[in-house]
């Protein structure tokens, strides 16, 4: 487990699952971004980065305006995990 050295950040994250909640985004969308947290996590990445990437795969997924597929997400994940 990582210390938080800010742990005012970690409203953060909590806004973030609110806004993904109220978001306009099918449930099939919120389901694989939250797959994605669940992944990312997993491989030890900070509450921040998990927030980055979840908002712009929230955004990219309401300016699409249809479901992300879920073996495009994994390769956008793939490619974001190795720039780390």
């Amino acid at each position: 487990m990582k210390l938080e050295i800010y742990p005012e950040r970690a409203k953060i994250f909590d806004m973030e699952m609110v806004r993904l909640d109220e978001s306009e985004i099918s449930s099939r969308n919120k389901e694989l971004i939250l797959k994605f947290h669940n992944y990312m996590f997993s491989k030890e990445c900070s509450k921040l980065r998990v927030v980055k990437l979840s908002s712009q795969l929230r955004r990219i997924s309401l300016a699409l305006g249809k479901n992300i597929e879920s073996g495009k997400a994994e390769k956008l994940i793939r490619k974001e995990l190795e720039r780390e």
